[in-house]
């Protein structure tokens, strides 16, 4: 039963650390730019914040423990789909 457990834990630590950092970063960057008001620390800032959402995607899918080909399949079965309204 240890083995299955194991198994089934999904690895996310990595991560959660990379998200942590750049969360802190974002939060100086826009410190700074508020400070300086000058729209490159602000495209810094909205870079980095692109990052973090990234790395928040990445997670979720490492935890729903979805590949590359089903994301594919998802994204195919969508525009396949036709609304009536």
């Amino acid at each position: 039963m240890d083995v299955l457990n194991k198994i089934n834990r999904v690895y996310v630590a990595d991560l959660d650390r990379q998200i942590a950092k750049y969360e802190e970063l974002a939060k100086l960057q826009y410190q700074f730019f508020q400070s300086t008001l000058n729209i490159l620390d602000l495209n810094k800032h909205n870079a980095t914040v692109k990052r973090i959402t990234e790395l928040k995607m990445e997670r979720s899918l490492r935890l729903l423990r979805l590949s590359s080909d089903m994301l594919s399949d998802l994204e195919n079965s969508d525009k396949n789909k036709r609304y009536p309204f």
